[in-house]
């Protein structure tokens, strides 16, 4: 089964999806990312994966998740911001 194109409904589905993504020794975190409400996991120092919701009337209407190590890595490197 692609994972990519099952409908998952309901908050106790969603996160029993999420959570059985990961081992358990990975940490998650709430953050936010381009502006967008995330979390991201870490197993270690390692980030394993940044997922992102789309929320409107205060629900979660879809989820992107980020696990491309070479995206993943774009993501992880510190940034200078200069104006």
């Amino acid at each position: 089964m692609d994972l990519a194109t099952v409908r998952v409904v309901g908050a106790e589905k969603v996160a029993a999806l999420l959570l059985g993504i990961f081992r358990a020794d990975t940490r998650i975190e709430s953050v936010n990312c381009n502006n967008t409400p995330a979390l991201v996991a870490y197993r270690g120092d390692h980030l394993e994966g940044v997922f992102l919701a789309d929320v409107a009337g205060g629900k979660i209407t879809h989820f992107y998740a980020i696990r491309n190590p070479d995206k993943l890595l774009a993501l992880a490197a510190p940034r200078q911001i200069s104006r």
